[in-house]
Parts: C-alpha cells; sequence; structure tokens
C-alpha cells in the first residue's frame, strides 16, 4: 500500500529547521537545536494520515502540522469552538511518537459570519473564485484576537505530552498563510464584493 506521502496531492515535507546550532546571543555560547526541529509533514484537515507514519517507521520525521480552517473550527459567532480539531489531531500526533502543530487558516474561504458582521469581503478569480476579508477593518481584528486568545487559553489546559508535544499554533493571515494578504492570478487586482479597488494589482 502506498503511504500517504503518495497517495495525496495535499501532503507536503518542509524542511522547517535546517541549522544544527543556534547562536545564543545573550550569553555567547552555542546550542543544540531542540528535539521537534527538522522535517515535519503538513496535511489539510481532511487528509487521512496512513497509520504507517510514526516515529519508530521514519525517524527522520519530527512531526504533523495540521492546518485547519477558521471556518470550520468556529462555524458560527458564538463563540462555538470546535475544540475537537485540535485535540484529536494533537493526541494522533502524541500516539505516533511525533510532535505537533496547528496551523488555523483564515483565508481563504473565511467564517462567512465575518462579512456578516461588517468585515468588507475581498474577491480575487484566484482558482475562479476566492474569498479575502479585509485584514485592515477593526472588526476582523477584535475577532481574530478573540479566537488567538481563545486558543490560547484552551492549550493552557493541556497536561502531560498533550502539553509538551505541541509545539505551536499558527494562525497565519494573508493567502494561505503567504506575507501578501490576496491570492490573485496574474495582472488583477483584489476587489472587494461591490467591485471597489483595495489592493495593488500584481
Amino acid at each position: 500500500m502506498k503511504t500517504v506521502f503518495m497517495k495525496t496531492k495535499y501532503l507536503l515535507l518542509r524542511l522547517l529547521v535546517s541549522l544544527t546550532t543556534v547562536l545564543n546571543t545573550s550569553y555567547g555560547q552555542t546550542q543544540q537545536k531542540p528535539d521537534w526541529a527538522g522535517i515535519w509533514l503538513i496535511v489539510r484537515d481532511k487528509t487521512k494520515i496512513d497509520s504507517s507514519i510514526n516515529k519508530d517507521n521514519y525517524p527522520f520525521l519530527k512531526g504533523i502540522l495540521r492546518l485547519i480552517k477558521w471556518s470550520k473550527f468556529e462555524p458560527d459567532s458564538t463563540g462555538n469552538f470546535q475544540w475537537n480539531l485540535i485535540d484529536s489531531h494533537l493526541n494522533d500526533a502524541v500516539n505516533r511518537g511525533l510532535y505537533a502543530m496547528v496551523g488555523i487558516i483564515v483565508a481563504p474561504d473565511p467564517p462567512r459570519w465575518l462579512f456578516d458582521k461588517g468585515v468588507p469581503e475581498i474577491v480575487t478569480a484566484f482558482h475562479d473564485s476566492s474569498s479575502f476579508p479585509y485584514y485592515l477593518h477593526p472588526v476582523f481584528k477584535a475577532e481574530f484576537k478573540r479566537m488567538i486568545s481563545a486558543v490560547a487559553q484552551h492549550v493552557q489546559t493541556y497536561q502531560g505530552e498533550m502539553r509538551t508535544k505541541l509545539i505551536a499554533v499558527q494562525a497565519p493571515v494573508g493567502a494561505s498563510g503567504d506575507p501578501h494578504p490576496y491570492k490573485t492570478e496574474p495582472g488583477e487586482g483584489a476587489r472587494d464584493a461591490g467591485g471597489s479597488f483595495l489592493s495593488p494589482r500584481s
């Protein structure tokens, strides 16, 4: 049976840390890299990982980063967080002898209730049609901060390996975590749903 590395286009191996040591400038000493530094598996929220993927079979593999859409993690504006999406991922990684990270993806496909609250919707032709929130809007900034604070409080309740194996929770903004805010097709500018020009052309 082919492993998950071969079965899905969404799985990627990424070298997160390539340096073998880091320089501690405060004390002028060289420290060994942390145990979690190295090659990680990155998967989308729907991706099923083959049972053979574990520390014993792939000793070079350090951990799994699972990307979860904010729109699935918090499907409505009532604070009804789907904690099982994070908890189950962390449990799975620990059972495989691996570290874990979670990436809560803001866009494309952000929570629709953001727009109901007045956040402008940015639409581009990327993948035919892609939706993004206007990141500078005060309502977006307040809701984003509230969500991040709730996640921080939740992970503080973890105990044992559930806590020590969780390396980070990422909250990528922009286009799928990229540094620029909106992903567009070549030559296209990002516009809101009413056609107003909001971002520089590619």
